[in-house]
């Protein structure tokens, strides 16, 4: 799919534009984001083919700052109460090209895209409010109140002030729609095996146990008696330190309120049905003892979630408890899915990662929260992590951890990871805020346009790996054939049939060749001959010099989309100056759709001057030519016979 345009490609641009839009607003009606509207893609769209080189797949950091930071003051005219909405709208639409799969791979990543798109908020609303960021034309419009009668720059100027005092949302709708993966899930036996390894799952086994009928006595406040509270320390045990005795400093247990630890793990038994009071007693629910760990798990997970995995909220600090309450609302769900999206990458979240993340959310959410504020914050982001992680949910590693002489502990980095049991745990709660989890397919199950779909979203060696199971299950020759008709749809993009093609024969050997011999005529006839060629199933001499032309025009263009001009230059220039431009002199007369973008690209990038302006000279040849003919014929339309 082409989104790549030059200057003097205007009206295929515009196609492409309307086209991309059109999409994009259907996708916004299902998921419905917050803010967002299809007609900020479209000012995002122009710029980058006005003013950043016409490549509508690659949207970096860098890109996102000029854009918004520097382009929209200059020449956008914007009425103040869509000021703060516009750079989270431009982040979905990055979100949007990421699900699509048209987001490019020298992009950044989609995750970070639309975090800095929040993150770049206020100085957006900032700048656009600044007068001396505006251009002639925005300058002399805002002299008589803008492009909206109703709007003045009092207004404007007010708008920073505005997104400070926005109230806060509920949690749900204050996160972003992401799409995050594509996540392999866990084989059951593997899942069931974390779930029953899940520290929290055991201590609440040994509890429910201890609680058997006829169950233990509470006090009148509904607490565990002392001597219960000091002996489950030990059997579960907690960490819990029920007396303290420090130099002079003496403290003895009261309650077993002062035992955070094991309160925690009581309510929770509580919340989740493991245990219930009944007639001054705490006693073991019977039911409990017959469901299996996942679903135990999930229970326990479930009732932890709901309660709310944040620690201790000070009572200096009572001015929070809408911030808290925000946190817990929608933090797990949020945290759980950029797990997801690290997962996919094969890494594990730096903690601090997550701790960023959740401030970044808060800051949205909330206007005028100050250091301590945010301090708190990351200190509940840590209670989630350290919930989960005694949930079974989360694995973490390499946490540092001081304790002054009063005991009291600080932490500082550490990474975590999501477990077997916790990944169908953080797919599930990702999905409940309406993040959607892409997933890769079981090759016992998958069809070969499940695996097609996955190669430019995945790393190589796992599709390869998942390939090559899904193949190992079926009879090779078919297998071939079903691959190849996967890749041979006329929607699919060159880059991803070039790489499937190139991954074929170590996938099924000697029926590769016979398999790709069927896309020959098709929309990715020029693909084929050169993997053909390539591999000594067909020589040049039996092919027409046009037809082997255009195969070269295609091949090249994939080189270009995937490695950008530099590659293309690398693997363009190694022949002779002359060969080059006779090369040259004979690909302008080519009508494909790449053969523009390749001339531009050669004539702006290539290090010889002769040969860059033989390419500049050529590519206005082939403009004239298009013009002239109608335009390139597209991959889908006909194909020169078979050779």
């Amino acid at each position: 799919m082409r989104m790549s345009f030059g200057v003097g490609d205007e009206v295929a641009f515009q196609a492409r534009c309307d086209e991309l839009l059109e999409d994009f607003a259907g996708w916004l009606q299902r998921q419905q984001p917050l803010g967002a509207d299809a007609g900020d893609a479209r000012l995002a769209l122009d710029w980058k083919w006005g003013y950043a080189g016409g490549d509508l797949a690659t949207w970096t950091v860098e890109d996102l700052d000029e854009f918004l930071l520097e382009w929209c003051p200059r020449k956008l005219s914007m009425a103040p109460e869509e000021c703060a909405d516009f750079p989270a709208s431009i982040g979905v639409f990055c979100t949007f090209l990421a699900a699509r799969g048209l987001l490019s791979a020298a992009s950044s990543p989609p995750v970070t895209l639309f975090r800095h798109c929040e993150r770049s908020t206020r100085a957006f609303v900032h700048e656009m409010s600044d007068p001396a960021n505006f251009g002639m034309a925005k300058g002399l419009l805002a002299q008589v109140g803008g492009l909206d009668a109703g709007m003045s720059e009092e207004d404007l100027a007010r708008a920073l002030d505005r997104l400070q005092a926005l109230p806060p949302q509920d949690g749900h709708e204050d996160l972003p729609v992401l799409s995050v993966g594509p996540v392999h899930h866990p084989d059951p036996n593997s899942r069931a095996e974390s779930a029953a390894a899940a520290p929290a799952l055991r201590q609440l086994e040994r509890l429910w146990e201890y609680c058997a009928d006829p169950g233990r006595p509470v006090t009148q406040k509904g607490n565990l008696r002392l001597a219960d509270a000091r002996h489950l320390v030990e059997l579960l045990p907690t960490g819990d330190i029920p007396d303290v005795e420090i130099g002079r400093y003496r403290r003895t247990l009261r309650s077993a309120e002062d035992l955070p630890e094991l309160s925690w793990l009581v309510q929770l038994a509580l919340d989740a049905w493991v245990l219930r009071k009944h007639r001054g007693r705490v006693v073991a629910v019977a039911r409990w003892g017959e469901l299996g760990h996942v679903e135990a798990l999930d229970r326990l997970v479930d009732a932890a979630v709901e309660r709310g995995l944040s620690g201790f909220l000070s009572p200096y600090l009572a001015v929070l408890a809408p911030v808290r309450g925000f946190v817990d609302e929608g933090g797990p769900g949020r945290l759980l899915a950029e797990l997801l999206e690290w997962r996919a990458d094969g890494r594990p979240t730096p903690i601090e990662e997550l701790t960023t993340l959740m401030c970044e959310g808060a800051r949205r959410a909330f206007g005028g929260l100050n250091p301590l504020h945010l301090d708190a914050v990351r200190g509940w982001t840590r209670d989630h992590v350290d919930r989960l992680a005694a949930l079974g949910v989360l694995a973490v590693r390499d946490v540092q951890r001081e304790t002054d002489e009063w005991g009291l502990t600080e932490v500082h980095g550490g990474t975590a990871e999501l477990t077997p049991a916790g990944v169908a745990v953080a797919v599930r709660l990702a999905e409940d805020i309406g993040i959607t989890v892409l997933a890769l397919p079981d090759p016992a199950t998958a069809s070969a346009a499940d695996l097609v779909e996955l190669i430019d979203r995945v790393e190589p060696e796992q599709w390869r790996a998942d390939a090559a199971a899904w193949v190992q299950r079926r009879d090779r020759r078919e297998a071939a054939r079903e691959l190849v008709a996967a890749l041979g749809e006329p929607h699919r993009d060159a880059p991803v049939v070039l790489i499937g093609l190139g991954q074929l024969e170590e996938l099924v050997g000697e029926h590769a060749g016979p398999a790709v011999q069927t896309l020959l005529g098709g929309p990715h006839d020029g693909l084929a001959l050169h993997w053909l060629m390539s591999a000594g199933a067909l020589a040049a001499q039996d092919v027409e010099p046009e037809r082997l032309l255009a195969s070269s025009v295609d091949t090249l263009a994939v080189t270009l989309e995937i490695g950008g001009p530099e590659e293309l230059v690398a693997v363009f220039g190694t022949g002779e100056r002359a060969e080059q431009i006779e090369l040259l002199e004979r690909l302008w007369r080519v009508e494909r759709p790449g053969t523009a973008e390749l001339l531009d690209a050669i004539g702006a990038h290539h290090p010889d001057p002769g040969v860059a302006k033989a390419a500049r000279k050529c590519l206005v040849r082939h403009r004239s030519r298009v013009a002239n003919t109608g335009g390139p014929l597209r991959p889908d339309e006909t194909q020169p016979p078979h050779p």
